[in-house]
This record gives structure tokens, sequence and C-alpha cells, in this order.
């Protein structure tokens, strides 16, 4: 990174990008998005492989590429970052659900695999919780004790389990699945709570 930018916040340099564009600004801005890019694309990337043919290394790309339709959309009182990232993300959710499934992978039934704008349009990442890396998970042992507990998980529990760890939100699983939204989470609380118990806890 050029050390005559080291002190100039994301936002700054941006502004000053589309005020006047050099080579400077413009390497400094891809030098900067290329960490947050290989840390998006990893994260990204730990969901979609369970589900997806997907690769890293065009996760990484997308999100790269979404730094210049960032610069464009940028305006000034926002955060750079989370603009960014809100626009980078979106767009690798939508690329993914073009992919094709995991050849021993059972696609749940009501995902979506269109680029249909209203699905788009629909996708808030940063307004709903999804799981995070550290959570346990991210495991078929997982899914096959959900299948098998008619107990105490419903047969929507499956495809709800399978979404969020893909990297959905709750307001995406509802709209893929038909269900309502506080019905997900409510049902996304008593997966997270009947797993934490059996394999956290036993």
């Amino acid at each position: 990174m050029f050390s005559k930018f080291e002190s100039v916040r994301d936002e700054e340099l941006v502004l000053k990008y589309k005020e006047c564009r050099d080579d400077d600004k413009e390497m400094e801005l891809i030098e900067r998005y290329k960490i947050h890019s290989k840390k998006l694309a990893s994260e990204l990337f730990i969901n979609f492989k369970f589900v997806y043919q997907v690769e890293y290394e065009d996760l990484f790309s997308i999100a790269l590429a979404n730094l210049f339709v960032a610069i464009k959309s940028f305006k000034e009182n926002l955060s750079f970052f989370k603009l960014w990232k809100r626009i980078a993300t979106n767009d690798i959710k939508i690329y993914v659900t073009t992919l094709p499934l995991l050849v021993n992978h059972r696609s749940p039934r009501y995902l979506l695999t269109s680029r249909d704008k209203d699905f788009a349009d629909s996708v808030m990442v940063i307004a709903s919780p999804t799981i995070e890396d550290n959570d346990p998970f991210l495991s078929s042992e997982i899914e096959r004790f959900i299948r098998e507990d008619k107990k105490h998980f419903k047969d929507t529990d499956v495809d709800i389990y399978i979404l969020l760890v893909s990297g959905f939100t709750v307001m995406d699983i509802a709209k893929s699945t038909g269900l309502k939204y506080h019905y997900v989470r409510a049902r996304i609380n008593v997966i997270k709570d009947k797993i934490q118990k059996y394999f956290v806890h036993s």
C-alpha cells in the first residue's frame, strides 16, 4: 500500500478518487480491498462448498470486482466498507445459486436457482443474522440428526438448515421456502437449541 494514503480513510479516498481518478488512488483501493475480498470469499466459501460446486477463486474475483460497483454507488456519509460488503455478498449469493449442486447432496425442495430481480432485491445481507463460521453447524452428521429426529424437527427444518449454513439470511430462507419470516426465525432457534444441546453439551 502507498504510505502517502496510510492515514486516509476509505470513504475519503473513494471521494478523492471519484473527483480525480489516478493510478495511485486506484491501486491503493485495490490493495485494501484485495484483503477484504479474500476474507469475504473465504467466509462464504466455507458455507457454500457444502452445497454447491463452487470455487474460492471465483468468489474472490466477484468480491474484488464489486469494489468498482461500490465506488460508483458511494455517497458521502455512508460506510464504504459496509456498502461494498453488501453489494459483493449479494452478487456472490446470486452467482452461487446458478451453480450445480454437489452430486451427492440433496437439493432443498424450495431452493431458488434463478437470477430473478425480485429475489436479488430481497437479499438483505446485513438485516438478519446467519450462523457464524465458528459455530458447530457445518456437518453432514448434523443434517442426518435433523432428518432422523422426527420428535423435535419438522420436514422443512432440513431445508432451513441447509439454506442457513449455505449463507442465506432469514429473509432469504423465508422467500425461498414460502414460509413466514417469524416462523423461520423460530425454527432456526429450535434447530440451534437442539443441536447445541446434543452436539456441544453431550
